[in-house]
């Protein structure tokens, strides 16, 4: 009969490991190359750069915006105020997991999908804004309004 309580809580404390686990990819950070994911960037010139995001169970517009994020940061580390994207590559990749269990004809199991946003930008970045330009962002406006909007700080 001990061994009944414990189970409830062993339960809960199983969930809650595996809902910590599981929320690893959720955040905004530079790139885990144990679960691949997250930002990364190279420079690629004086004043291009390849920014790239990958995340856990997250929208590909949340996607955007953590790359976006990650560029308006680059950008402003290296003296610049705005930035171009140059060039945007979006994808999603899924990974299936399930189990099966067969006892005398009978079956049952569970099935369970993960998808991974994939952003890939190329971005020119500017001291001063170009005359006419109306696609260049303002890494001073951008970055703190990403913060506000998934509650990141700095």
């Amino acid at each position: 009969m001990k061994h009944m309580r414990l189970f409830p809580s062993l339960i809960a404390l199983l969930c809650a490991f595996l809902t910590t686990g599981c929320s690893t990819g959720r955040s905004y950070h530079a790139f885990d190359s144990y679960w691949s994911l997250g930002y990364n960037d190279t420079r690629m010139g004086e004043d291009v750069w390849s920014i790239s995001y990958r995340g856990y169970e997250i929208s590909q517009g949340e996607a955007n915006d953590y790359a976006l994020l990650r560029a308006a940061e680059v950008t402003a580390a290296a003296g610049y105020r705005y930035f171009a994207v140059t060039n945007e590559q979006n994808s999603t990749s899924t990974t299936a997991v399930g189990t099966f269990n067969s006892y005398q004809g009978t079956g049952s199991g569970f099935m369970s999908s993960t998808s991974y946003p994939e952003v890939r930008l190329s971005i020119k970045a500017f001291k001063d804004k170009p005359a006419g330009a109306t696609t260049v962002l303002d890494n001073q406006y951008l970055a703190p309004a990403l913060r506000q909007k998934y509650n990141l700080t700095k």
